[in-house]
This record gives C-alpha cells, sequence and structure tokens, in this order.
C-alpha cells in the first residue's frame, strides 16, 4: 500500500498550460509544436517547456502541444517539475522565421539526462 501512494504522489501535480506563450503580433506568424518522447524512465514526472526564460507549459509523458508565435530569436528549455535544470539537458536557440512551422522533440531518460533533442522546420 506504501508503494502505491509513493507512486501515486509522484504523478500528483499541476499539468497543462502555466502561461501562454508570446502574444503574436505578426501577420505571418509560425507554429511551433513540442512534443515529449514517451518513455518509462522518468515517465511520471511532467517537464516543464519553457520560451526564453518563461515557463509556459507542463508537458506529461507522450503530450505534444502546438501554438504560433512571432518570427525571432528565441531560446526554448526544459526543466522538471521541481524547477531545477534537467542534468545533460542544453537550450536550443532557434531563429523562428515567418510562416515557417517547426518541431521540438523533448527526450528524458535515466542514463542520458533530459533534453531537446531535435528542432526540425516544414515536417
Amino acid at each position: 500500500m506504501l508503494t502505491i501512494l509513493t507512486l501515486a504522489g509522484c504523478t500528483i501535480g499541476y499539468r497543462g498550460p502555466i502561461d501562454y506563450p508570446p502574444s503574436i503580433t505578426s501577420n505571418n506568424p509560425a507554429e511551433i509544436t513540442v512534443k515529449r518522447i514517451w518513455s518509462l524512465n522518468i515517465g511520471a514526472q511532467p517537464f516543464t517547456f519553457l520560451i526564453n526564460d518563461r515557463d509556459v507549459y507542463k508537458l506529461d509523458n507522450g503530450e505534444s502541444i502546438s501554438f504560433k508565435i512571432d518570427p525571432g530569436e528565441y531560446k526554448f528549455s526544459v526543466n522538471s517539475t521541481g524547477g531545477w535544470k534537467m542534468w545533460n539537458s542544453h537550450d536550443l536557440y532557434l531563429r523562428v522565421l515567418p510562416g515557417k512551422s517547426y518541431r521540438i522533440i523533448l527526450e528524458a531518460d535515466f542514463n542520458h539526462g533530459s533534453s531537446i533533442t531535435n528542432a526540425t522546420d516544414n515536417y
């Protein structure tokens, strides 16, 4: 019984939007899709996706979000629910072009840490 409660405690917490991406002012915004790859390792722990060091969304295991954003230069990051930066993670600096679509992939496991592993355009 204690084990079940402990595991359940790991998955309780706020999920979903924390804040909104920056307001759109452009007539030709880009679209960003963020995909957290499903994984058994660290699967119950939501990750916080950040834009320019601002918490935007908590993603559950296997979850995706999409939003529009003005063209420009951005820093995308991922943190654990505790607020500390994931080990072996890195920030993604991306120049977002007008009208383009981008996919950002988040991966996590105990062996390699957690990181933004890929960003592609026009998928």
